[in-house]
């Protein structure tokens, strides 16, 4: 679904590249009468969505701290709480606003420090867990499914829990809203867009079914919905 998705504003990009995305091709290609209307609602949706995703990765930065701890630290487990991950959320978005506010000059280092740590830290991971990892048989991994939240039907269920897999592509159309600073745009963008769908694909499965789940998620998710 995601590549099919790439694919089509691929297309779109190397017609018309335009760092406004999604809204402006709106614009260009709805009917005359709704053009404003529809422009002006997609790139409210746009808009919406970042916040969304900005809250979203912060939260799952905070959490994933507070699992450290928890991993580091057994004890943490008696007073832990869930207004501690709420509380790193916030720390994470005011490093976030500081890093692109206060501090502009590190930016670009601060970037490429964060590209080389996200390298690493994927073999990091990785790595342990294939060759230090509990094994367990293929027919588990592939065909073993668990409702740990109590839905109504595993197929509620699956759909529920792919929404942590497809977050992991969230992103993918970046090059689009950086155009006008991009050489040959209608070759490059078209190029990074069908490419970053696929990288993304081929590193996401290998992580999924090798990850366990984070201690505190495993009480929220064995809540009833």
């Amino acid at each position: 679904g995601m590549l099919s998705l790439m694919a089509t504003l691929a297309e779109l990009v190397s017609m018309a590249p335009t760092s406004g995305g999604q809204y402006h091709w709106v614009s260009m290609l709805a009917p005359l009468r709704y053009q404003r209307f529809l422009g002006y609602m997609t790139a409210w949706l746009t808009v919406t969505g970042w916040q969304a995703t900005l809250a979203s990765s912060s939260l799952l930065t905070g959490t994933l701290i507070q699992n450290i701890v928890l991993l580091t630290h057994p004890s943490y487990a008696e007073r832990m709480e869930n207004w501690h991950g709420t509380m790193l959320l916030w720390a994470v978005l005011l490093l976030i606003y500081a890093i692109n506010t206060s501090l502009p000059r590190l930016f670009v280092k601060f970037e490429g420090y964060a590209f080389v740590l996200h390298l690493l830290g994927f073999f990091a991971v990785m790595l342990p867990l294939i060759f230090l990892g509990e094994k367990t048989s293929s027919a588990n991994v592939w065909n073993q499914f668990k409702n740990m939240g109590e839905w109504h039907t595993q197929g509620l269920s699956f759909c529920i829990g792919i929404i942590g897999t497809v977050f992991a592509f969230a992103g993918a159309d970046a090059a689009i809203h950086v155009s006008c600073y991009i050489y040959l745009k209608h070759r490059m963008e078209r190029l990074t867009l069908s490419r970053s769908c696929p990288r993304k694909s081929a590193t996401r499965p290998s992580w999924s079914p090798g990850r366990s789940s984070p201690p505190s998620w495993s009480t929220a998710r064995s809540a009833s919905p």
